[in-house]
């Protein structure tokens, strides 16, 4: 991972989180997810630092599809912000829509 530069070292640490959470590892998943949010921020990568965000939103609260918590959803309200610092208001829509849906169908 090295030879890849700080500028992609995110990136690669957001795609190398997906093979354990397909093999139903969702804490290896989680502290990826972690990794990747610090490298992502370490490089002001705002955007993908909320997009990070939104995909450990998706994982904490699919793995918890018996007990949805509101506490589960912090991981979506950073990825909203973060977003709105972009300006990427279809990405807000999209994520209000996402979790208000969620929350009144609970």
């Amino acid at each position: 991972m090295a030879s890849l530069g700080p500028l992609l070292k995110p990136i690669w640490r957001l795609f190398t989180r997906k093979l354990p959470a397909i093999k139903n590892r969702p804490r290896t998943a989680r502290n990826r997810y972690l990794d990747a949010i610090a490298s992502a921020q370490a490089q002001d990568y705002t955007l993908l630092t909320g997009h990070i965000h939104e995909c450990l939103g998706d994982l904490l609260y699919s793995d918890r599809s018996d007990s949805k918590n509101l506490s589960d959803l912090l991981y979506y309200a950073e990825a909203q912000r973060l977003y709105a610092l972009c300006h990427a208001d279809a990405k807000i829509t999209r994520l209000q829509e996402r979790y208000s849906n969620d929350t009144t169908s609970h």
